[in-house]
């Protein structure tokens, strides 16, 4: 295992953990939603809702992807920022989304499309 002076670690279960979660944004007739399939295998899919102007992102039904070396991460929503990254900018550099920790600090995630 490594792990870093501020207890932020990589083993190869977390490792594991990563190759077999996943979240799926799609958009279907201007209507978006996510897939999401944990650990376990299970699979739920939400409505999404983006709010450009205030870069917020609204994922309704479930909660973002919670790794192992990350399980002090706050992931619950339903609201989530776009925190860094363009819109017209996904398909080339993935983007951040993340959530409010503090009244002007965010937790980012970093999100890669394929």
């Amino acid at each position: 295992m490594q792990e870093h002076k501020d207890g932020w670690y990589w083993s190869s279960a977390i490792a594991t953990s990563v190759k077999s979660q996943y979240m799926t944004f799609s958009q279907t007739d201007g209507v978006v939603t996510v897939s999401k399939k944990d650990e376990q295998g299970n699979v739920t899919t939400s409505p999404v809702t983006i709010d450009a102007d205030r870069r917020m992102i609204t994922i309704s039904d479930i909660d973002i992807i919670k790794f192992g070396a990350g399980s002090w991460l706050p992931t619950t929503g339903p609201n989530y920022y776009w925190v860094r990254g363009e819109f017209n900018d996904v398909a080339t550099n993935g983007f951040w989304i993340g959530v409010k920790s503090k009244a002007t600090e965010y937790t980012a995630y970093h999100y890669i499309l394929k």
